[in-house]
């Protein structure tokens, strides 16, 4: 189903529905819509590059969004898994928020994207409604900062004392080693 003037250009490469909608095997007001026939993988878009390699996006019968890029359930990525809001790399059913599963080895990588003095990549861990206020109050956090444009590195760990302040660092670990507790400094 198709609403507003449809156009094809000269070379038969592009098709055009301006200020309308396409819909495939659905009817539909969203501009672009496709019912799959199935919940499997290859009823969903699929996505073709350059080089023939392909991908899909589709719903599963859980009605979980995955992307999938590689051709097995372990390389998808799904969204609101089972209805719940988890989100789920290398997982066909993610068990948290946000769960990473990979065969050889899951890794979360925190960058600036480039080499960028005293830049800071933190976890924060944060209570959504806390007494501080609307956004809550940082109660934990894992920090790793650059300590200049020398590319050294040190690694704080924080916590809150009580429900109304945020997090304030309880541990480093200088760029040689050194652990303090209770110190920014530390010496051994």
């Amino acid at each position: 189903i198709m609403t507003g003037a449809l156009s094809i250009d000269a070379t038969g490469t592009a098709l055009t529905v301006p200020n309308g909608n396409v819909a495939i095997g659905i009817n539909t007001t969203s501009k672009l819509s496709l019912k799959q026939d199935s919940d499997a993988v290859t009823s969903g878009l699929r996505v073709v590059n350059s080089s023939s390699n392909s991908g899909f996006v589709w719903v599963d019968s859980d009605n979980s969004l995955r992307l999938d890029a590689g051709g097995t359930s372990l390389k998808n990525i799904i969204l609101n898994g089972a209805g719940s809001g988890d989100v789920g790399i290398g997982t066909t059913d993610p068990q948290a928020k946000l769960e990473i599963n990979d065969l050889t080895g899951a890794n979360l990588i925190l960058g600036t994207g480039g080499n960028v003095p005293n830049s800071e990549q933190s976890i924060l861990f944060n209570d959504r409604y806390g007494a501080a206020g609307v956004n809550g109050q940082t109660q934990g956090a894992i920090k790793v900062f650059r300590t200049g444009a020398s590319g050294l590195a040190e690694m704080t760990f924080s916590t809150s004392s009580n429900s109304d302040d945020d997090a304030a660092e309880k541990m480093r670990i200088d760029s040689i080693g050194n652990v303090g507790i209770n110190t920014t400094n530390p010496q051994a």
